[in-house]
């Protein structure tokens, strides 16, 4: 059995044998929703049918794109958010995406006249019940928190923000609630007016509203530096929304997040020139995380599962959405494919957790990995025992897996699977 496994994980299956259970994550057979990783040694595809989530990591230039994101958009027949960083996705498979599964949007703040709107205010709860958990829901993922050894005034910003954000919300109706009344009030244009206004006594505003006015009405008569502080703060990250651009691509919205339990599963590009990927992170992180979020607030599972195909997803920064998407997201329909440079990247970016998050993965995928990420395949890969000697040898060693002949493999770690060893299945060479 164990030659068996191995053989058909290096040479291929012998006559016959399809190399999957029917209990396996994995199928050679060509599915609606089941996604394509590489080829195998006897020249059919792999495909990954599981409803977890997965991971890929390669250096730049080494395939992700080429081997796993584009064939996947060419063929995968269900609702699908994708991270285009070069815009070549979206180029490649809109078209047939848009005649074969269901509608296309492409979100590109660097080009609204062509963009699709996105107005993340729109989808803040309006109801008093749940109106500031919304509000500072969107207030973590438009701030990052930078230093843990000294953010006091970012999370003071933050608490500023959160309810800024739910004033908003509350004074104004959808057509009219835009990222441009948040950014009057961290101007200070009628700043002061509101905070006295929700602190005051006969505030209709929530309680825990008036007592966050309160505080920072306060702060700002006895401590005007503390408050101008605070201010800073808060206004260091909303930076990225004070410009004419991102005003017109976030003034409203052409779709929702519900849209992507429609019966015509839609697909949406996040289109970002690599060079203003760190600009315009912000932007993605509300999008996404609003996404997943919103679409975990309900049991309803679609008909296939709803695809988060997130390249470069450590330069977004934290995301607990992410985080939780990992741990439940199967159950309501959501499946993620993590795609990063280096795995110390999501380890940077999640600190504390970031190992779990790819441990977590059903897939965890490596091209051309690192020394480090190498030692983790050969690891998992383990011995062969000699029955002459009783001594043990890595099935691979570290020159061979860092070297030449492993240059167009992908190493394939699944949860309860073997590991394997695929062949890079470049789309440009269809």
């Amino acid at each position: 059995t164990v030659l068996r496994e191995w053989l058909a994980r290096h040479v291929g299956p012998a006559p016959g044998d399809t190399g999957t259970s029917t209990t396996s994550i994995f199928t050679e057979t060509p599915e609606p929703f089941a996604l394509a990783l590489g080829d195998l040694p006897n020249g059919r595809t792999l495909y990954y049918r599981g409803e977890a989530s997965l991971l890929t990591v390669a250096p730049p230039g080494k395939g992700k794109t080429q081997c796993h994101v584009l064939p996947t958009l060419a063929s995968y027949r269900g609702p699908v958010i994708v991270l285009d960083i070069k815009g070549e996705c979206y180029e490649h498979t809109a078209a047939w995406r848009q005649n074969n599964v269901g509608p296309v949007y492409r979100f590109n703040p660097v080009a609204p006249d062509t963009s699709q709107r996105y107005n993340p205010l729109a989808f803040v709860d309006d109801d008093p019940d749940e109106i500031w958990e919304s509000a500072r829901f969107l207030s973590d993922l438009l701030v990052v928190v930078r230093s843990q050894s000294d953010s006091t005034w970012e999370n003071q910003g933050k608490d500023l923000l959160t309810l800024i954000v739910a004033v908003v919300t509350l004074l104004h109706g959808v057509a009219d609630r835009h990222m441009g009344h948040v950014l009057d009030f961290l101007a200070t244009i009628g700043l002061s007016e509101m905070l006295e206004m929700v602190a005051s006594r006969e505030s209709p505003y929530p309680a825990t509203m008036r007592r966050v006015a309160a505080r920072f009405a306060q702060m700002a008569r006895a401590a005007p530096k503390q408050f101008e502080g605070v201010l800073s703060g808060a206004s260091q990250h909303m930076q990225v929304w004070d410009g004419p651009k991102v005003e017109r691509a976030t003034r409203a919205s052409d779709w929702r997040p519900e849209d992507f339990r429609g019966e015509k599963p839609p697909t949406l590009y996040l289109c970002i020139p690599p060079n203003a990927l760190d600009t315009y992170a912000p932007l993605l992180r509300v999008i996404v995380g609003q996404h997943v979020r919103r679409l975990m607030r309900t049991g309803q599972r679609p008909g296939a599962p709803i695809l988060f195909l997130l390249d470069e997803l450590p330069r977004l920064g934290r995301m607990e959405p992410i985080r939780e998407a990992l741990e439940v997201g199967r159950s309501y329909g959501i499946k993620l494919w993590m795609i990063a440079q280096y795995a110390e990247q999501l380890t940077q970016a999640y600190p504390g957790v970031g190992e779990g998050m790819m441990e977590s993965c059903d897939v965890r995928m490596y091209m051309n990995p690192s020394a480090s990420n190498a030692e983790r395949v050969i690891k998992t890969f383990g011995s062969a025992k000699n029955v002459l000697t009783a001594t043990k040898k890595p099935l691979l060693e570290l020159g061979e897996v860092l070297g030449p002949t492993h240059r167009d493999s992908i190493f394939v770690l699944a949860a309860n699977e073997q590991p394997r060893i695929l062949r890079k299945r470049f789309y440009h060479r269809r």
